[in-house]
């Protein structure tokens, strides 16, 4: 991969291009879902929201599983250079996981807090701007361990 460094505007179009590019290869991409007590994510393409088992997308247990895999291996292997890939990953499961979750029929207020965290880990994932400093990096995984805490307090499997 080719990075470019990148300014102003042409950053967020670079960042979006690079979420869209990635998001093609994985397979990703699809409408966002409202409910009740979720809203839309703005941004990048929203992972398609699946309740059930299918041939096309994860149940929201596998989506729960990918999201934790990812962020072991994070914390495993540290952060590769530059991070931002990584964080593409985490963010878009993070979505996948909040469609399903809207999808799943579970009574209001099950999932406030995750889709405060998860919103948390938007706004701080869009607004990185290109930087891949220490504290920007604090700024994305701080809400993703957070969601990735409350995922273990509080099982969906």
């Amino acid at each position: 991969m080719i990075l470019v460094v990148i300014t102003g505007w042409g950053k967020i179009v670079a960042v979006l291009l690079a979420a869209v590019a990635v998001a093609g290869v994985s397979g990703c991409g699809g409408e966002g879902h409202v409910e009740a007590e979720s809203k839309p994510s703005a941004g990048l393409p929203d992972a398609e929201p699946s309740a059930s088992p299918s041939a096309t997308g994860p149940t929201l247990d596998e989506a729960v599983t990918r999201y934790q895999d990812d962020l072991s291996a994070l914390r495993a292997d540290g952060c590769p250079s530059p991070c931002f890939v990584a964080f593409i990953e985490v963010y878009q499961n993070s979505q996948r996981m909040r469609g399903l979750m809207d999808a799943s029929g579970a009574a209001p207020g099950v999932y406030t807090e995750a889709y405060a965290l998860m919103d948390e880990l938007q706004q701080n994932f869009m607004g990185l701007d290109g930087q891949d400093t220490e504290a920007a990096r604090a700024s994305v995984l701080d809400p993703a361990n957070d969601l990735d805490q409350w995922l273990e307090d509080n099982p969906i499997k």
